[in-house]
């Protein structure tokens, strides 16, 4: 089940989108399409970037009094509520870089099975609506 599902909604969908970019880019050159694929990849993840960023620089602007709290001598348990007024004070979740990282990283691993399992563009590996590319240049320009 797992695989069915990772294989519609990741690996599919980028090794047809590879399969378009090779068959409009002149001379079916598979390195330019890749750079294209990636650029594409990387746009649609910059909103979940751009917020994994920020999240990482609001705690790095309270990294100075989160070492106050530690180095104030108070108990584990009252360093933790401290800690916790503190980011609940500036609106922040120190968790939210991870749980974004944990959405990019399976898009990411994605894409890079798309390569490990080799090129395979034969039809029933294609959606209905994606010709397979007539011509394939493994030579990067």
């Amino acid at each position: 089940m797992f695989q069915t599902l990772w294989d519609t909604l990741l690996y599919e969908p980028l090794l047809n989108a590879l399969a378009f970019l090779v068959s409009v880019v002149p001379g079916g050159d598979v390195g330019i399409a890749v750079v294209i694929l990636t650029i594409l990849v990387k746009i649609i993840l910059f909103p979940l970037s751009r917020r994994s960023i920020e999240s990482q620089a609001k705690m790095s602007l309270l990294a100075p009094e989160l070492k106050k709290i530690k180095g104030g001598g108070a108990s584990k348990e009252e360093q933790a509520k401290q800690s916790f007024e503190l980011y609940k004070k500036h609106k922040t979740n120190p968790f939210s870089g991870c749980l974004l990282l944990l959405i990019q990283i399976p898009i990411v691993f994605a894409l890079y099975y798309v390569f490990y399992k080799g090129l395979n563009f034969s039809p029933e590996n294609l959606y209905s609506f994606v010709s397979p590319p007539t011509e394939l240049n493994m030579h990067f320009l």
